[in-house]
């Protein structure tokens, strides 16, 4: 398993896709596409996720700001993420 992983690696950006989807039907290749692309935007709905909580716990337990000011900003930052 190693070593087909590190043949792989060696190999051009053609070999590689031939050697990656050798022995699959067009349908397989064309779902393991489409997932590949699910996958991405998941990971980028994450990090945005991610970005925008810190955010907010960073704004939230900040004491100097009064409640007003903090709702102002919880609502702002939700509002501009949608």
């Amino acid at each position: 398993m190693i070593r087909n992983e590190l043949e792989l690696l060696e190999m051009t950006g053609y070999d590689r896709g031939t050697a990656e989807y050798r022995g699959m039907e067009a349908a397989d290749i064309r779902l393991s596409r489409e997932l590949e692309g699910e996958k991405r935007l998941l990971k980028q709905m994450y990090a945005e996720l991610s970005l925008e909580n810190w955010i907010l716990k960073e704004v939230l337990e900040k004491k100097t700001l009064e409640p007003v000011v903090k709702r102002q900003l919880v609502c702002r930052l939700r509002s501009s993420s949608r």
